[in-house]
């Protein structure tokens, strides 16, 4: 109910936007039964036209991350089992908390059908870390009090982690791409005009890997 509300309020708003719907296991986890009840009730509540909007769901198998590492437990079969309930409504699926995995670990993904992987989080720390190389110490202090203050960093730790000196870069590589927006962050990275090319570099060139791997062709 409260997905269809949403996607009915966003529609009104914007009639252009298409959706993914469902969740990751951190948040709800869900069988690819729930999942295909869950699909079911929506296309009911949506009808036709703004069922038409929504192009991904999000499957789960069993991926988890803690920090700026991938400490979950790969479920094969579950995972083919929700791409096949995904298939089996016309929707494209999507499996969240792919970051920090070997190309091996993602080809394996994309051979058993899967249509997308979620690695935004892997982003933001990659470019963390290149601007972090291009900071001073006092930089680096600001950088890192920015990251506390803003609280997101406790989300990929697990209870009863606390920041110290000893974890100040963890801190910062896990949370720094939650306050690149920040005023007195884009006065820091100012001061290091060098790293916005070598930002772009970086990721042109790991894009294009990322899509040779998914397509099943040769890391290059």
């Amino acid at each position: 109910e409260e997905t269809a509300s949403n996607i009915e309020v966003c529609n009104s708003a914007n009639p252009d936007c298409n959706y993914e719907v469902g969740t990751e296991e951190a948040i709800h986890k869900y069988t690819s039964e729930e999942l295909d009840i869950f699909l079911t009730a929506l296309q009911k509540r949506l009808g036709v036209e703004l069922w038409k909007k929504i192009k991904f769901a999000v499957i789960q198998a069993g991926t988890r991350i803690v920090g700026t590492q991938n400490v979950g437990t790969f479920d094969e079969e579950r995972c083919i089992q929700m791409i096949e309930v995904c298939r089996n409504h016309g929707l494209l699926s999507k499996e969240h908390n792919g970051d920090y995995l070997s190309d091996k670990q993602i080809r394996l993904r994309f051979s058993l059908g899967l249509d997308g992987l979620n690695i935004a989080p892997e982003f933001g720390v990659d470019e963390t870390k290149l601007i972090l190389n291009e900071l001073d110490d006092n930089n680096r202090d600001k950088f890192y009090n920015l990251c506390l203050e803003s609280a997101r960093w406790v989300k990929w730790f697990p209870p009863g982690f606390k920041p110290g000196e000893e974890n100040k870069e963890q801190i910062i590589q896990a949370s720094g791409h939650y306050v690149f927006s920040h005023p007195e962050f884009q006065e820091i990275k100012n001061s290091v005009p060098a790293a916005d090319k070598k930002i772009k570099t970086f990721f042109k060139r790991k894009l294009s890997n990322l899509i040779k791997i998914a397509h099943g062709k040769n890391n290059v």
